[in-house]
């Protein structure tokens, strides 16, 4: 519980900046038919295209043909990143750190480099949008890629590889550095020279 004295704390100091995490958009629209259902993807590719949201009388989820979607059914929409930016921008004028951004895929990590070109491409695209954003007057101040390594998914086990860095599960967690890892470092060293938007 919050006390008086905490709350006088919280008036006598400010927030230094703003971190935000974003991975996809969720488009809904007006009710049409059909009950409550929340149905998750949690499955990948095995049950692609399954995920629904309805909630009877109000709303349920819009997926446009149009767009493109990770195995787990979420949205690849970086110029969500871009709006969210904007609007944190517009509203609180604080520094942003985009402070966790990535795509989880399914990848053999026997070999020994992971070649995750959709990962680089995933990347690339909302890194591109970061960039919008700060041309356009945003104070971002950094960019935390999500994961360094791949790491346990509380849904996914380790089927789900989220890192820029492979780990071995099998043969005593050995780390080998994906295509991605160089990608990014060169992205790092170049500051963001190498980013196409595409």
């Amino acid at each position: 519980m919050m006390t008086p004295e905490d709350l006088a704390v919280i008036r006598k100091n400010r927030v230094d900046y703003l971190g935000l995490n974003y991975y996809a958009r969720v488009m809904v629209k007006p009710y049409e038919s059909g009950e409550t259902t929340l149905i998750v993807n949690n499955q990948g590719k095995k049950a692609k295209g399954t995920s629904q949201t309805i909630i009877k009388g109000w709303f349920e989820q819009a997926r446009p043909d149009s767009s493109r979607y990770t195995e787990w059914d979420t949205e690849i929409f970086p110029e969500g990143l871009y709006e969210g930016i904007r609007r944190v921008w517009n509203k609180y004028h604080l520094p942003i750190y985009i402070t966790e951004n990535g795509i989880g895929l399914y990848e053999d990590t026997s070999v020994n480099q992971v070649e995750d070109d959709d990962r680089i491409e995933f990347m690339d695209m909302h890194i591109a949008a970061v960039l919008k954003a700060k041309e356009g007057g945003c104070d971002v101040r950094g960019y935390y890629a999500w994961s360094p390594f791949d790491l346990y998914s509380w849904k996914n086990g380790t089927e789900k590889r989220y890192g820029l860095v492979a780990i071995d599960y099998e043969n005593g967690l050995e780390r080998r550095p994906k295509k991605s890892y160089y990608w990014y470092k060169d992205v790092i060293e170049t500051d963001g020279k190498n980013i196409t938007g595409k």
